[in-house]
């Protein structure tokens, strides 16, 4: 993958999970229009491991979600676990994200 695929991709998934937990497949179904707009397509594969460096980067962090206190727990990150874990931005992400913002139209 190229380095500004992968780039655009590792701001998409920031972006996407910058204001609320997100599962793996919110992130990919939201990312494949954004990835079209630009004229990329990724596998589920590609933005697995950019998902994977978001958070090894700081940019995220993994959790269990529950409808019982505590309603979320960070775990820790397994890609065996991916499409059981929720997602959500850092303080570090989130400052990121706002700087990213025009990759889903806002000006």
């Amino acid at each position: 993958m190229d380095y500004e695929k992968a780039a655009f991709i590792k701001d998409c998934i920031i972006t996407i999970i910058s204001d609320d937990f997100e599962s793996f497949e919110i992130i990919t179904t939201q990312i494949k229009p954004l990835l079209l707009s630009k004229g990329m397509i990724a596998t589920e594969e590609e933005v697995a491991s950019i998902l994977e460096t978001v958070i090894g980067e700081g940019f995220a962090e993994a959790y269990v979600l529950s409808s019982r206190e505590p309603h979320s727990t960070r775990a820790v990150y397994s890609p065996e676990r991916i499409r059981e874990l929720w997602y959500y931005a850092t303080k570090k992400g989130k400052t990121i994200a706002k700087r990213i913002s025009k990759l889903i139209g806002e000006e």
